[in-house]
């Protein structure tokens, strides 16, 4: 999706279409540049997440608690265990 991003919808490096978002793997094996571009984009959504997991570490073990205990949680129940997350806060 995010080399696709990239190569078709303008949305990256390039504001131009470079080939449909069908063949942006292809472009992928082809393509140095676009290929670095997209690891470099990768790696910070990695990182957002590794952040995400650390600020809310308590909030996402209530909730895999939760459904282990349960199997099943509705979304009322995991905005009750997730408290702040949902709203954009820490817990």
């Amino acid at each position: 999706m995010i080399a696709a991003a990239h190569a078709s919808a303008g949305l990256g490096a390039w504001l131009v279409h470079r080939a449909p978002s069908e063949h942006a793997i292809a472009l992928l094996r082809d393509d140095p540049v676009l290929r670095e571009v997209v690891d470099a984009h990768l790696a910070a959504l990695y990182r957002e997440a590794l952040a995400f997991v650390d600020n809310h570490r308590a909030a996402i073990e209530r909730v895999a608690d939760a459904l282990v205990a349960r199997r099943l949680l509705t979304g009322e129940d995991i905005r009750a265990l997730a408290g702040d997350v949902a709203a954009g806060g820490a817990t």
